[in-house]
């Protein structure tokens, strides 16, 4: 046998040789009727078909069952509440809406009030729930500030005003922001 270009007959023999262990291997895996596996190299581990596993068979955690049953929980009532109240730019408490200086803005401040207060109580003491917790905060602070200064007794001051404008707005968007806060609790964030 005539090897050129500096090829040892070593190498080809050795090529030779993979190739015929190859073959021989395919062959008796067809043959013997086996599940087809990937054979391995030197050095690597076997994979065969049946080793292959679904990558999400893990039984949920405590924090995850934690952020679904308050997703459920608080989520109905917060449809509830937007059923009654509308959010954003259909809420009462809206800045440009007549009814953000009246009893229309202060039932809706006292639901999402009261709403926001709950998810805080189900999250007390949890780790994670960052957004979830920081939008509930949030809310509750608007609820009562438009709640302290009377903003549904139509004040007449320009600063008691603008800071009623200012609770109103964070009311009105309060529900869309706990949604997301809902959300991200159940990607533990």
């Amino acid at each position: 046998m005539t090897v050129s270009r500096g090829r040892s007959v070593s190498a080809v023999l050795a090529l030779a040789a993979l190739c015929t262990m190859a073959t021989s291997a395919c062959a008796s895996e067809e043959t013997t009727g086996s599940t087809p596996h990937i054979s391995k190299a030197p050095g690597q581990a076997t994979t065969s078909a049946s080793a292959v596993q679904p990558a999400d068979t893990a039984v949920p955690n405590a924090a995850q069952l934690k952020a679904e049953e308050t997703k459920d929980v608080i989520d109905a009532k917060l449809t509830r509440h937007v059923t009654s109240y509308g959010e954003g730019t259909t809420s009462p408490c809206r800045p440009s809406a007549d009814t953000l200086f009246g009893q229309e803005c202060f039932a809706a401040v006292t639901s999402i009030d009261s709403i926001a207060e709950e998810a805080l109580a189900r999250i007390e003491g949890e780790p994670g729930f960052i957004t979830l917790r920081r939008v509930s905060t949030s809310t509750v602070a608007a609820a009562r500030g438009y709640v302290d200064l009377k903003c549904s007794n139509a004040p007449v001051q320009t600063a008691t005003r603008a800071k009623c404008v200012e609770y109103g707005s964070s009311v009105a968007q309060a529900s869309a922001d706990l949604r997301d806060g809902l959300r991200l609790a159940l990607a533990g964030k």
